[in-house]
């Protein structure tokens, strides 16, 4: 008997409005959210994980925030989600 696959999804989030919106649309419209784990590095002046860690799927969710003073840019924020 073989484990099912999960989906991990990197996100790079610069300053995102949108952010817990995208989260919970990608889990809620999910048939199988336990499956999905996120990557996520938020470069914004919000400190997210305080509503994130409210979310049913917050153990999902690999959580890193710096200031967005500190970015080094799109492809870097991407290599750090993926680590």
């Amino acid at each position: 008997m073989s484990e099912e696959p999960t989906i991990f999804v990197s996100v790079a989030a610069y300053m995102e409005p949108l952010l817990q919106f995208t989260l919970d649309s990608m889990f809620t419209r999910a048939s199988k959210p336990e499956r999905i784990f996120v990557g996520l590095f938020d470069q914004s002046h919000m400190y997210t994980r305080g509503w994130l860690s409210k979310k049913n799927y917050d153990s999902n969710v690999r959580y890193l925030q710096i200031d967005p003073v500190e970015s080094r840019g799109a492809s870097w924020a991407r290599s750090v989600c993926n680590t």
